[in-house]
């Protein structure tokens, strides 16, 4: 689940979707809604996301990020793989991009999480060896626009 205070919107992810809720959460009298309102039907995070899971999901004021991770169950041979879905607020695939693989790792990740600052993005792995778990990598996106 990540937030956006300037749209005052919650955006999470939702196995192949992301859904957006109002970010009001406190009721007229004070206290706490046992559940906050859909402001958008769920989007898909395009065609792309078949065969894929999402693990995490991050925002700002321009776009919507995703971590999927393949499952080698849509014939293509992907499993392990970790990859960056950008979208805008409205819906629309920017790019996809696969998660460059860790110095020192010599096997594909599992991505669990991601946050960012500016274009530089820090992504929660684990690895098929079952020794690395829960290691952050930081890689950085050159060329995103800013609205």
């Amino acid at each position: 689940m990540a937030y956006n205070a300037s749209r005052n919107v919650f955006v999470t992810a939702s196995g192949r979707y992301y859904k957006m809720y109002n970010g009001t959460y406190k009721n007229p009298a004070g206290g706490y809604w046992n559940s906050l309102e859909r402001v958008m039907e769920e989007k898909s995070f395009s065609n792309f996301s078949e065969g894929h899971i999402t693990q995490g999901i991050d925002c700002d004021d321009d776009y919507i990020y995703a971590v999927l991770t393949g499952d080698g169950e849509d014939g293509v041979s992907d499993s392990g793989y970790g990859y960056l879905v950008i979208s805008t607020w409205e819906g629309k695939l920017v790019t996809t991009c696969r998660i460059p693989l860790p110095n020192g790792e010599t096997s594909e990740i599992e991505t669990e999480n991601i946050f960012h600052i500016g274009n530089t993005f820090y992504v929660v792995y684990n690895t098929h060896d079952s020794s690395n778990v829960g290691h952050v990598h930081r890689f950085t996106i050159e060329g995103l626009s800013r609205g």
